[in-house]
């Protein structure tokens, strides 16, 4: 199973940034995955301005509920506020988000069902279906 430790740092914006990075894969029984993850960021600024903290953690279970199908659960939050110029992520103190799916895969074709984005900072309530159908051959030919 893999695991993950970085730290980067350097100067962003008018002060420093600090990232670390952790990550780890666990195998849960024969057919289950469980993966963590913890992210902080971390930018100095001088005084008399703040410093702006943030972290990103998340847990997701997969399980294989046979040869071709399979079900995921995944949480998110972000706590803190990120560091400024902001590079894409605008969740200002505490964000969270859920999301699940389900795989199958057939002869021919795949079906997807999901709850949520697992993109988004907040759980989105939308339901998503998607069908994908192979003419002709069979995926990856």
């Amino acid at each position: 199973t893999p695991t993950t430790i970085s730290y980067n740092t350097g100067h962003y914006g008018t002060g420093r940034l600090d990232t670390w990075f952790r990550t780890t894969t666990i195998r849960v029984g024969n057919r289950g995955a469980l993966t963590l993850a913890l992210d902080d960021t971390a930018q100095w600024e001088p005084p008399p301005t703040p410093s702006n903290i943030q972290w990103f953690e998340s847990l997701s279970y997969a399980y294989e509920l046979g040869r071709n199908s399979s079900l995921a659960i995944g949480l998110r939050r972000v706590v803190g506020y990120p560091p400024i110029p902001n590079g894409g992520g605008n969740c200002e103190g505490t964000c969270s988000n859920v999301s699940v799916a389900y795989h199958m895969r057939l002869r021919n074709s795949e079906l997807y069902v999901a709850y949520g984005n697992p993109n988004t900072l907040i759980t989105v309530p939308q339901l998503i279906f998607k069908a994908i159908f192979y003419a002709g051959a069979a995926k990856g030919t």
